[in-house]
């Protein structure tokens, strides 16, 4: 089976932020080519509002890709944890198709203004979708092999995160398991945090608990000025009126709050 080329892994773009950037591109691209370029005789068509107009044939892309983005990470992340050449293939023609399908109810609908009728899909497609398809679908391809990395069960695992704070220069890359507990300290965050050495480091940096927080997922609070990484609780001492917690590979106490305390616990004995 693995010598079947379908079945050979293909890289694949964990980071949301950059898959989305490239979908934005991709639509800013056709509308580009339409308002600019005019194929089609499209400078020749008279409409009202007419660059708005062609722009909506880029956001139907746009549209079409956003579906598949949310599709093929749900497949990745939860089913398949892993990405083929088969998966590609069927990811481009998934954005032909639910493309060429918005656009031409978009042209019908808003263009020019009559009623869905499925009667001239196919001579639509042939005669307008097609060849964006052939122009457009291998430049896709590429960025996305350009852009994208071969997954493995550890990678999906143990991702990079990326934090950054309030100032230019304040971020830090690192594995989300090697990640320990931040805490707030006046106006600045410190995170804790164990390098590929197993030595804890430190990163001061001008930020919130909270916006942190939303950066990172999987944190949670256990002191109004603590955020953890739970998978790093070694054990928790003391009773719900005077606690800490146990790190691992970390030699200093974290407090443990009484608002906390009892999901803390019940987490780590689960």
């Amino acid at each position: 089976m693995d010598n079947n080329i379908l079945y050979r892994k293909h890289p694949w773009i964990y980071s949301l932020k950059k898959r989305i950037s490239l979908s934005l591109m991709l639509a800013l691209l056709v509308i580009f080519i339409l308002i600019f370029l005019k194929p089609f005789d499209t400078g020749e068509k008279q409409l009202p509002y007419k660059n708005l107009m062609l722009a909506g044939y880029g956001i139907c892309i746009l549209l079409a890709d956003l579906l598949l983005i949310l599709i093929e990470r749900l497949w990745v992340l939860k089913m398949e944890k892993r990405w083929l050449i088969g998966f590609e293939l069927i990811y481009l023609a998934g954005l032909f198709f639910i493309s060429s399908i918005l656009i031409y109810c978009y042209d019908l609908t808003i263009t020019k203004q009559t009623s869905i009728t499925w009667d001239y899909l196919l001579s639509f497609s042939y005669k307008f979708i097609v060849p964006f398809a052939i122009l457009l679908l291998p430049v896709v391809a590429y960025f996305r092999y350009l852009n994208g990395k071969i997954l493995s069960p550890e990678r999906l695992r143990n991702p990079i995160i990326h934090l950054s704070g309030q100032n230019k220069d304040d971020n830090l890359k690192i594995p989300l398991q090697q990640l320990l507990c931040i805490k707030a300290e006046d106006n600045y965050i410190r995170i804790i945090y164990i390098d590929d050495k197993k030595q804890v480091r430190e990163t001061l940096m001008r930020n919130t608990l909270s916006e942190i927080a939303r950066q990172i997922n999987g944190l949670i609070y256990c002191h109004r000025s603590y955020l953890i990484a739970p998978w790093q609780i070694q054990q928790v001492v003391g009773n719900k009126q005077k606690a800490h917690l146990i790190l691992n590979h970390y030699l200093k106490e974290v407090p443990l709050s009484s608002a906390h305390y009892t999901s803390i616990k019940k987490g780590i004995s689960t």
